[in-house]
């Protein structure tokens, strides 16, 4: 049985293109096409708020729920405004991840433990060549 992703809180920037006013829902095109469909959390925002925005850029900051293949499934929207000239940062679709708490502690523990310190006495910061900059990022 695969495993679905937890959702997790996410800002996603794209085109409003879809408005079901009755429902809240919409969908986000993203800049290579893709779509993502969302609803508004009525809780937080009035549906009348997408009037505005329909047909325009957008940012979208919610809780994104995923599929078992990690792709997301729709995103409960907590706030949408105009896209602005930083957002064009959130214009890709969110993965989720299936690794846990202690899964990471695990990973950052293992990585610590080939972490020796005396490997940088007599050195100076920006000695290290490329190489090693993209070896220390993997």
């Amino acid at each position: 049985m695969a495993k679905i992703p937890s959702p997790k809180m996410c800002v996603v920037s794209g085109r409003l293109e879809e408005i079901k006013f009755s429902t809240g829902e919409f969908c986000l095109v993203l800049r290579d096409g893709s779509r993502l469909l969302g609803k508004i959390n009525s809780d937080i925002l009035d549906v009348e708020l997408l009037r505005n925005l329909w047909g325009k850029a957008t940012t979208v900051q919610g809780i994104v729920h995923f599929k078992s293949n990690l792709q997301p499934r729709f995103i409960k929207a907590q706030r949408i405004s105009e896209f602005h000239d930083g957002d064009s940062l959130f214009e890709e679709l969110p993965r989720g991840e299936l690794m846990g708490g202690q899964e990471w502690i695990k990973k950052l523990d293992a990585k610590a433990r080939k972490f020796d310190p005396m490997t940088l006495m007599g050195k100076w910061p920006g000695d290290e060549t490329l190489e090693e900059l993209l070896a220390e990022l993997d």
